[in-house]
């Protein structure tokens, strides 16, 4: 029977506790053998080191070791101490009840000495949560990075599946380009258009990151070739702040995708689609927004979105955000990138 990974990891953590209390109970009996145990008593005492190493895995150390919210972590560490210290003033309080208060160390009563008593166990457990939580870190990044190798193998197959016919699909255009020149320019320029914008499409697979400048120049291709596939009777406002020969690179057609996507599943006929784009040395942001269509042969998935959301996680290695949402009949994406948004492997 297969073990899911999930219950593997419940079952280490227990395994590592039971060690850990058994170890315990073996080194006070061979130091005392007579000593008197009491169950509360230890529960208690055990009940604060588990708090205090899942709170610590969990939430402290997530902000203690970022420099940009570790002040945050220094706050959670404290709380975090405040919680076994808390738990172990609850002993004293039921030993007081159950009637063995003499056998109760004097230091108990003393918070300078119960302070420095039970620093040992803050030490040491931030310790354990410590190395566990880095481990832990090193092997999401390895699943991460295996995972990444898997993908990349994946999109080479299928792009080396897809380039034989995207390119005869391309030479052909370029035939029909050389006909239709001797009957309708616009008709040859549209093709001419349609076949450029497929060479950008197709793009050698290794070449995953382009210039901001190359990417627009294709995006509004594409809506030349819309505007002229609807007979001009859609209006496109695309806004562009910020000078586009700036040394930015982006992930191939990501900007181009979400314009095809608009036109795709957009009532571009009935609204404006507008188009935003402001771009500074630091940052790049990119938006959408379209009137959705009442009724489609073609239904969106919303695959397109997802996997060019999945590409800028990818390529971008956390620079990069990416937002869809539906409000008033109208679709909005925001794409947002950070710089530098380095090419994979860089």
């Amino acid at each position: 029977m297969k073990i899911s990974p999930t219950y593997r990891q419940l079952l280490l953590h227990l395994a590592w506790w039971v060690f850990y209390i058994g170890n315990f109970f073996i080194a006070q009996y061979v130091r005392n053998p007579k000593y008197e145990w009491y169950i509360i008593d230890m529960s208690l005492y055990f009940l604060s080191d588990i708090l205090f190493f899942y709170f610590f895995i969990s939430v402290t150390a997530k902000y203690l070791f970022n420099k940009q919210t570790i002040w945050i972590g220094i706050g959670f560490f404290l709380l975090n101490a405040s919680i076994l210290y808390g738990t172990e003033a609850s002993r004293v309080i039921w030993a007081y009840f159950a009637g063995f208060y003499d056998q109760v160390p004097k230091y108990y009563f003393q918070l300078h000495t119960l302070l420095l008593a039970y620093l040992r166990d803050v030490v040491q457990f931030t310790g354990y949560g410590t190395m566990y939580w880095f481990y832990n870190r090193f092997y999401e990044q390895q699943k991460e990075k295996v995972e990444l190798e898997k993908r990349s193998h994946e999109i080479e197959v299928s792009f080396l599946k897809s380039q034989i016919n995207e390119h005869f699909t391309y030479n052909m255009l370029n035939r029909f380009h050389t006909e239709a020149s001797k009957y309708s320019e616009q008709l040859a320029d549209g093709i001419l258009s349609l076949s450029e914008l497929m060479r950008y499409s197709v793009k050698e697979h290794e070449n995953t990151m382009v210039t901001l400048s190359e990417e627009i120049k294709y995006t509004q291709m594409l809506i030349a070739l819309n505007r002229q596939r609807l007979d001009n009777q859609v209006e496109v406002n695309f806004d562009i702040e910020g000078n586009l020969e700036q040394p930015w690179k982006i992930p191939h057609l990501c900007i181009l995708t979400l314009v095809e996507n608009a036109f795709k599943h957009g009532a571009v006929r009935q609204a404006p689609l507008q188009l935003h784009l402001k771009v500074t040395q630091e940052q790049l942001w990119f938006s959408t927004k379209n009137k959705i269509k009442s009724s489609t042969s073609e239904p969106s998935t919303g695959i397109g979105v997802k996997n060019l959301g999945r590409r800028l996680d990818l390529l971008c290695e956390g620079r990069a955000t990416l937002k869809a949402r539906i409000e008033d009949e109208y679709f909005y994406t925001n794409l947002e990138i950070k710089a530098p948004c380095p090419p994979m492997g860089e």
